[in-house]
């Protein structure tokens, strides 16, 4: 069961995902079961994004998770929210329809760089992020790291109910529309991950 497609675009070149994100929009609406298809994204926190600039200036998606990590230039740095609050209020000022949500390692082991500590994800960065009227949550890279740090659980507990989605394993989730998996310009096919997502983290909770 296909409940959506996510824009997760790191080479190649930056051409006609705007076209793309019309055209599935079109195809979703067209769906004779009336059933709701999700289009997310995950670009990096600088904004705009290099790749998907066009894509997100359609206002077409439900969901964009900025990666606050492997990007010095908007990572939280040793209690320094001065870089990411700056790229925080440009994603979210600019995506009024979207819920915005703040992409993060949930171990160090994960990412080279913007690893946060849940205890500092509670006293400085929450604090910053949820006064968004559009922040949706948190999003985590990835399920196997989440399952070993527990990081999840814990960053839950202080969260006021805003879900956290966790994408799982790299070699999963990244497939094309051909089903092989796929190391190039990628789109991350949504197979029962977001109905998973939402249930796992109600369920947790």
């Amino acid at each position: 069961m296909l409940d959506g497609i996510d824009f997760d675009i790191e080479l190649g070149q930056a051409i006609h995902y705007d076209d793309l994100a019309k055209n599935l929009t079109s195809l979703y609406k067209g769906d004779r079961r009336g059933r709701k298809y999700l289009l997310t994204a995950a670009p990096q926190c600088m904004y705009p994004d290099d790749f998907l600039a066009a894509a997100l200036a359609t206002g077409l998606f439900d969901h964009v998770w900025p990666r606050v990590y492997n990007n010095p230039g908007c990572d939280y740095q040793n209690g320094d929210m001065s870089n990411l609050e700056t790229w925080w209020k440009k994603w979210t000022q600019s995506l009024p329809s979207a819920s915005v949500f703040l992409g993060l390692p949930a171990s160090p082991d994960a990412v080279g760089t913007g690893y946060i500590d849940p205890t500092a994800l509670v006293s400085h960065v929450l604090p910053v992020v949820d006064g968004s009227p559009n922040y949706g949550g948190i999003m985590l890279w990835n399920y196997y790291y989440d399952d070993n740090t527990s990081y999840s659980y814990r960053a839950k507990l202080v969260t006021n109910g805003k879900k956290i989605l966790i994408p799982p394993f790299q070699i999963i989730s990244h497939f094309n529309f051909f089903g092989f998996i796929h190391f190039a310009p990628y789109i991350d096919i949504f197979t029962c991950i977001t109905k998973w997502m939402y249930q796992k983290n109600q369920k947790d909770l």
